[in-house]
């Protein structure tokens, strides 16, 4: 078996059972990013890795909101109560991830649990057979309401819940953090991400910084920031940010620590 080395030096070696989180967004859902993600996780299926898959919908939602009212949808910030066109949008995504991956199995919305704008997954649970694939997607529910969830805060939430995710890449149309300038950004450390997800020194996108947020409370050594269509570039996890063109997001020893 081929053992995954760490790609900074901070972290462990991926042995066979481990498990790495792959966050996607709604839009690389489509088009040629689906090929990547689906490569990808073969690539982590033959190496008995597991795989922790957490989407997002925005673009589905966006498309189906714009067929009902003809115009386009502001996006919610935080947690906000479910819509039908919200459920719409996961049932679709969800039918679609068992027509291209059907071995993958989908974890209850109900383990994903609301307080406030807090997200709780302790009542979630991971497929335990090496090479499984579950996905947790972007609803959760307080008991009474369900509401429509930051993918990024549900993937975040899971890398604290579960120590056997020992990598975490997070894919995104952009492929990664860029300064106002357009200029890509190889390297972020989590002591610089301020309280809103805003960078100490670099003028990041607004857009980025509930990213960067999620990526600095979640606790794990490092976290790659790419695009879906560039996974394959990643496929022995090492010099990361130079290999796929994104962006890793580092935490050292003495780095903040919720």
């Amino acid at each position: 078996m081929h053992i995954l080395q760490p790609s900074v030096g901070n972290q462990k070696t991926l042995r066979e059972g481990d498990a790495v989180l792959l966050k996607v967004s709604g839009e690389e859902l489509e088009g040629k990013g689906l090929n990547g993600i689906l490569r990808y996780i073969s690539y982590l299926q033959r190496e008995r890795l597991r795989t922790v898959l957490v989407y997002g919908g925005g673009m589905q939602i966006d498309r189906l909101h714009y067929k009902k009212y003809q115009e386009e949808r502001k996006r919610p910030q935080g947690t906000v109560p479910i819509d039908n066109i919200t459920l719409d949008a996961y049932s679709f995504i969800q039918k679609h991830l068992k027509l291209w991956f059907p071995p993958m199995q989908f974890a209850d919305s109900l383990s994903i649990r609301v307080h406030g704008e807090n997200i709780d997954v302790s009542e979630a649970s991971l497929c335990h057979e090496a090479g499984s694939v579950t996905a947790f997607g972007f609803i959760g529910t307080n008991g009474i309401q369900n509401y429509n969830l930051n993918a990024d805060s549900v993937a975040s939430a899971l890398i604290r819940q579960f120590q056997e995710i020992r990598r975490a890449i997070f894919c995104t149309e952009v492929g990664g953090v860029h300064d106002k300038h357009r200029r890509r950004v190889p390297l972020l450390h989590t002591r610089n991400i301020q309280s809103d997800g805003s960078h100490e020194f670099i003028d990041t996108f607004h857009g980025m910084r509930p990213k960067l947020l999620a990526i600095r409370d979640c606790g794990i050594p490092e976290v790659l920031i790419t695009s879906a269509s560039k996974l394959y570039e990643t496929l022995n996890m090492r010099d990361l940010h130079r290999r796929s063109g994104g962006t890793i997001v580092y935490r050292s020893e003495n780095d903040f620590s919720p």
